[in-house]
Order: structure tokens, then sequence, then C-alpha cells
């Protein structure tokens, strides 16, 4: 076993390096405003981060994305609207890339997909501009339009961009099998934070997603697209590398198991599900069975109670007696109080932010989103916008799908998995999430880069040239 974890660490190592660099950055962001130790160790840190190279800072940028809305990291630096440790590395990034001559236009058959996106992500962001009003507070105007525009549009851009960055950025599969390796050790770094600090109950659960920024389904849904993912490529690497991916995916589950999340659990169950039928009766059966005896003996009492949430069993076990009956946990009023506004505003919608505006106000009881992304795009963009917006996760899945049925095991993995991704993604936008780039569909566009440049490259990896 140390024999393994030695030879791990030095496959890893220069992976290590740069978790450690993030993990130093995470852990003292907060002190940008401390005279001692701002003004000298963060100067100090910013000079390293410019003398990496191109792929290490973007590798920095992907651990340490996830936390953009975490407590750990000053929301702005100085009092200046946007500017936080977070968008300046991303700047950073994009103008080394300008240097470097790394940014060029490369007729994929994404493009005029992506391109569509990008428009219907702005003309939603724009036709939203009503509510720049509920970004005011004690804030003036000006300051009001800056965060509006920077929550509406140019955050979700942000994350998307990740997925450009890494298209422009890969150059070999050597570099995607190191990126693949950076998100391991990233999401082993956050899967840890989660249940280290999540504290193994859903109140304290609730309390972590507070500092996080995240809600605890955002959590589950980032680990469900990384066991997606993991699943799915476990037999790419070395056999040490296939053990420890074996492995992680058993970390990942237990990560979203202290999520609390019932959405992470309905993914998790499934994308299992698919992976022991795949493999056959005989992993079928021995899940079948394992999964008896971790339910009977093992199964922490807290997340049965959430999983019993809603019903005469969860009560008995000490939950709340108002939480009897209520297996939506309030979404069924925010979903029934949203068909008259959608049906006024059918096919155009009226923007972002539109339930906020035009439900949430009136009703401040109600959840300050519908908890449902069909629901949310009907009132933001109506039918017309919709089909611009699913659309484009649908073309994503078809994409993924003709790459899973290549004979190039490389590719057929990734684009296996990709598949998964967005499928299950569409099964818990019917209870959550957005169809905006958001932190919970983080991983989708970071490995929506691989599936691009997979696909743009596909003819030379199945021919070895790449």
């Amino acid at each position: 076993m140390v024999d393994y974890l030695v030879r791990l660490f030095i496959k890893y190592r220069s992976e290590v390096y740069l978790l450690t660099y993030a993990v130093v950055l995470l852990k003292l962001s907060m002190r940008w405003v401390d005279s001692s130790i701002g003004l000298i160790f963060f100067p100090i840190m910013f000079l390293i981060f410019l003398f990496m190279d191109l792929e290490n800072k973007f590798f920095v940028f992907v651990i340490l994305l996830p936390f953009a809305e975490s407590e750990q990291m000053p929301r702005q630096i100085m009092d200046i609207v946007g500017v936080n440790p977070i968008n300046i590395i991303f700047l950073v990034i994009l103008f080394s890339m300008l240097l470097e001559k790394r940014i060029s236009f490369r007729q994929s058959r994404y493009t005029i997909p992506v391109l569509l996106f990008i428009s219907v992500n702005f003309l939603s962001s724009l036709r939203g501009w009503e509510s720049i009003e509920m970004f005011m507070g004690s804030r003036g105007v000006l300051r009001s339009a800056i965060g509006y525009g920077l929550n509406s549009f140019l955050k979700p851009m942000q994350i998307f961009s990740t997925a450009l960055v890494g298209f422009f950025l890969f150059r070999d599969k050597n570099d995607i099998s190191r990126f693949l390796r950076m998100i391991k050790l990233g999401s082993l770094m956050l899967g840890v934070w989660v249940i280290y600090r999540g504290g193994g109950t859903l109140e304290s659960m609730r309390s972590l997603s507070k500092v996080t920024g995240l809600h605890k389904n955002s959590t589950g849904f980032l680990f469900a697209s990384l066991l997606a993912i993991n699943l799915a490529t476990e037999d790419i690497g070395d056999k040490m590398e296939r053990i420890f991916s074996r492995l992680l995916s058993v970390f990942y589950v237990a990560v979203i198991m202290f999520t609390f999340s019932r959405q992470g659990y309905i993914t998790a169950g499934l994308l299992l599900t698919i992976y022991v039928i795949r493999k056959g009766w005989k992993h079928a059966l021995c899940f079948v069975l394992g999964a008896t005896l971790f339910w009977s003996f093992i199964m922490p009492v807290e997340v049965k109670r959430r999983i019993y949430y809603g019903t005469d069993k969860g009560f008995f076990m000490g939950l709340s007696e108002s939480t009897l009956g209520d297996f939506t946990a309030g979404r069924e009023r925010a979903w029934e109080a949203s068909r008259g506004p959608i049906a006024e505003n059918l096919f155009f919608g009226r923007g972002r932010y539109a339930y906020k505006r035009l439900v949430w106000v009136d009703n401040p009881s109600l959840p300050p989103h519908p908890h449902n992304a069909y629901i949310q795009i009907f009132f933001d963009s109506g039918v017309f916008g919709a089909f611009f917006f699913i659309g484009f996760y649908i073309f994503l899945m078809a994409k993924a799908l003709v790459l899973s049925f290549s004979k190039n095991k490389f590719i057929s993995s990734f684009g296996y998995g990709y598949f998964l991704c967005v499928f299950v993604y569409f099964i818990q936008a019917y209870t959550g999430f957005r169809f905006y780039p958001n932190e919970e569909s983080y991983y989708i566009w970071l490995f929506l880069g691989v599936i691009m440049w997979i696909d743009y490259n596909r003819k030379e990896i199945e021919e070895g040239v790449v």
C-alpha cells in the first residue's frame, strides 16, 4: 500500500505542486485586506502564478473556480465590483493565451451552436434589465447595473468559457490525461472539505452551503458529474491510475451521500445502476447485494432521515412534524404560482430573474427561484428561447453519443461519460438548477472542452497521431 501511494505521488507530483499552491491561496485568500500579509504574501503568490506555464495557470483556475462563491474568497478587492482573485486569474489566463497566440479560429462543428448559446444568454440578460433594481440595496444605479451584468451574463460566460479555454489549450492526449489527473486531485480536495466541514448532519451541511455559496443539491450534482466521467474513464491510464479511479468513484459516492441531496442520491443510484448493467449480471448481482447490506448495517441514520423526508417514517425517525407530506420542500407551491405568469409571457418570456420579479416579490414565503430549470427558462425566455437553450444541451448529448460509439477506447470513454453528465443534468433540472452555466454545471463545461478537442482531432486520435 505504501509503495502504491509513493508511485501514485510520483505520477502526480507536478499536479500536487499546483494543488498545494491552490490550497495555500484558498486558505489565506480572505487575508487580502490584511496589511501585513496582504501587501507581501499575495503579490509574491501572484508573481509565482504569472511565471507558471499557461497550462498550469489553467489548472489552478480549474481547482479554484468551485470556490468562487465561497466565503473563503473575497467577493471584492478594494471594494471594486467584479475584482476578486478568481476573475483576476481568469483575465491573466486570457491575456497569456493572447500573448502566446494560443487563441485561433477553428472551424469546429460546435462553432455555430456555441455562438447561438452565448447569444441567447446575452439576450436573456439584456431583456431582464428591469431586475437591476433588485441588485441595488444601498448601492448606486451604476454599481447595481454592473452587479446585474456580472451575475446575469459575465459570470455564466466565465464558467462556460472554461470549455473554450480548454479547447484552445489542449495539444495532445497527454494534455487531456494530465487535465483529468488535475480534476481528480482538485475534486478530492473539494470532497474532503465537504465531508470534513459538512459535519455529517443535514443542519451542518446547510451551514456549509452558506460558507461555500453552493446549495447542497449543487454540491451533489458537482460530484454526480465527476462520478459519471470517472465511471466512464476508469480504464484509461496504467494499472495504478485505474485503481485510483475506482477508489475515487467510491469517494464521490460518499461525498454525495453526505451532501444530503436527494437529487444527488437519485443521480448516483442511476449512474451506478447503468454502470453495473453494462458490466454484466455478476456485477449487477454484487451491486444489489452490496447495496442491501450497506442499507441494512452501514447507512448513517442521518442519511436515512433525509431519504424519508416528508413521510411518516421520517417523522418517527425524528424529523419535524411540519415535514409530513412535504415531499417537494416547498417546490410545489412555487410551481403552482408560476403557471399564470408563464402563460402571460409564453412565447418570449420576460428576461433574467423573471420569476423573482413576477412571483417571488409578491410571495416572499416562496423559494427565491422556482427550483425547476424548465419553469425558469420558460419564465425568462419563453418557448422560443427555451428551444435554443434546451436544444444546445440536446446537441451536446447527441455529439457525445456519436463519440461514444467510436472503436477508439479513449474517444468512446469520454463521449459516453459526457453523455451521462448531460443526461443526468436534464433529470436534475426538474427539481433544481438552471440552464444557464453556473456552479452546479461547472464540470459539464470543463469536460465540454475535452469533448470539443476530441471531436476536432478524432481522425488523428484514431490514427495514433496525437
